[in-house]
């Protein structure tokens, strides 16, 4: 899972690692947007949707995160307790990607 505030890089990094491990990104914004389009949505049941319709969408959103909810959101970030890797995807990611595709294979 990765975490962090909008704008970021995760999804970023998400793509870089699933072109390595083959992976499906699964972006909250993206399901949040497809399963609860608007207040009246929310009443449905997940079998009313149609799931190829769903996935479709899915592959197809891009992050509409903007830098005002960047600032509203990073007072109220949450730390992470468990064991993580911190990576700053300003920087060169290929190292860490590196390391949790040796990881993910061992």
């Amino acid at each position: 899972m990765a975490s962090g505030l909008p704008g970021t890089g995760k999804f970023f990094f998400c793509r870089k690692l699933a072109d390595k491990l083959s992976f499906l990104i699964l972006a909250s914004d993206a399901l949040r947007k497809i399963l609860f389009p608007s207040p009246s949505i929310r009443k449905m049941k997940i079998g009313d949707f149609s799931l190829r319709a769903m996935f479709s969408s899915m592959a197809q959103y891009d992050a509409e995160a903007k830098w005002e909810v960047y600032n509203k959101m990073k007072t109220r970030r949450e730390r992470i307790s468990r064991n993580h890797l911190v990576v700053d995807t300003a920087q060169d990611i290929t190292a860490v990607i590196d390391r949790i595709v040796r990881s993910v294979e061992e």
